[in-house]
């Protein structure tokens, strides 16, 4: 019984952040000045923050707004489609002409209250930034050695940069549930930080390790875009290595739900975000779900065994939102996430030392990224080889009410398989 007052207690401060951060928001930010606005056609400055792919040889960008016309100091955010070529960067700043329109319920719930249209006259001041100008240079060399899709795969498993990703590729990634896969996440976040603390401490002991690990961890969260899923593994993982540190170790539990009451006390708003809906969605099945269907599964070889378990914990956690969301669901991503668990973790950790490496010499970057290149073949050709069956994915519609049935049954198994 105390346990499960404790999880209770542990769920409220989730409550209590999100309350909060609601409660700031409609406080401190009124959407009159927003309305004013639309239909506003004219010169508009605002810095790139988010690189949201392609569509039609345009690329969709999502920009913060620094100036509408005359007025200066604007905090806004808007959303458009700009061509293509040249490419733009998070962190570009952009002066272009465009037609301020009211976006969707969806956007607006993120903060985005205005769409972009007509755009044109783009100017590009470009960044100065030594973060976002590192990130530049990174992409830059990856895609010099690299065709599509192999440059996104790289460089989405390690700074979350996939606009680029051919769209035939992108279904089939849908269509065996293995899109997460090339999108930085708390996985990408954790298996980063296991490895500079476990290189560095049989050097330079575990207190230079773990503070050279926050660090790379804070550039890493930067050069990756700073997106709200990669931010969130970022501070459950800054708890438990900071624990560590002060001999207080911070369970995964406690630092997960601290995490999250964080993300939703400063951006309350996240909680409509799709990726930050399955970040935390995957977290909670590896932390709560798979140790119940490891025991289910115990006459299953270890090896075996515990990739499966995060497979299956995965997409029973995952599977409701994902069929809410985009109608479908596939039926076989066990078997293709099962698979490629193998490669994930040497591209993620051989191709970020290649691009570390790529930073300061292109040239030996180019002999590191050749087993890499062999890696993300077989990757490609797993994913390719499972979409290509037409029961890969199935159509289903779920309601609002079926959703919350759905997690109100899982919530219900954990806390029975869990009671003492």
């Amino acid at each position: 019984m105390k346990r499960l007052v404790g999880k209770i207690v542990k769920l409220g401060f989730i409550f209590i952040g999100l309350g909060v951060g609601f409660l700031r928001i409609f406080v401190l930010q009124g959407h009159s000045e927003y309305v004013t606005r639309y239909g506003f056609c004219g010169s508009i400055n605002g810095v790139v923050v988010k690189e949201n792919g392609l569509k039609d040889a345009s690329q969709k960008l999502v920009i913060k707004i620094e100036s509408i016309g005359l007025e200066t100091n604007v905090y806004a955010f808007g959303q458009g489609y700009f061509d293509f070529v040249p490419t733009y960067h998070i962190g570009d700043k952009l002066s272009f002409n465009a037609c301020l329109a009211e976006t969707n319920i969806y956007l607006a719930r993120k903060n985005i209250f205005y769409f972009f249209n007509n755009v044109s006259n783009v100017t590009n001041l470009k960044t100065q930034n030594p973060i976002y100008l590192l990130r530049n240079r990174v992409i830059s060399t990856v895609e010099r050695f690299l065709t599509e899709p192999y440059s996104s795969i790289l460089l989405g498993m390690t700074i979350g940069y996939v606009a680029k990703l051919p769209a035939k590729f992108e279904l089939a990634l849908r269509n065996t549930g293995t899109t997460h896969l090339i999108a930085v996440s708390g996985y990408n976040t954790t298996l980063v930080a296991n490895s500079v603390v476990n290189g560095l401490t049989g050097i330079f002991g575990k207190f230079c390790a773990i503070i050279c690990s926050l660090a790379f961890l804070l550039c890493f969260v930067f050069i990756s875009g700073g997106s709200i899923p990669v931010v969130r593994a970022f501070i459950m993982t800054a708890f438990t290595l900071v624990g560590v540190l002060l001999g207080y170790p911070v369970s995964k539990s406690v630092a997960f739900l601290l995490s999250i009451f964080i993300i939703l006390l400063i951006w309350p708003q996240s909680l409509f975000d799709i990726s930050f809906q399955l970040s935390v969605l995957a977290t909670a099945g590896l932390i709560f779900v798979a140790p119940v269907v490891a025991r289910l599964l115990r006459f299953i070889p270890t090896c075996i065994r515990e990739e499966l378990c995060v497979g299956i914990s995965a997409m029973i956690v995952t599977a409701p939102v994902i069929a809410s969301t985009f109608g479908t669901v596939s039926i076989i991503s066990i078997l293709p996430n099962l698979i490629v668990s193998f490669f994930i973790e040497l591209i993620t950790i051989w191709g970020g030392l290649a691009i570390i490496v790529g930073v300061f010499s292109r040239g030996f970057a180019s002999i590191l990224l050749s087993p890499v290149i062999m890696l993300m073949a077989g990757f490609r050709v797993v994913i390719e080889f499972f979409s290509k069956f037409e029961f890969a994915t199935i159509p289903i519609t779920i309601t609002t009410l079926v959703l919350i049935l759905a997690y109100s049954c899982i919530l219900f198994f954990i806390l029975i398989a869990n009671y003492e």
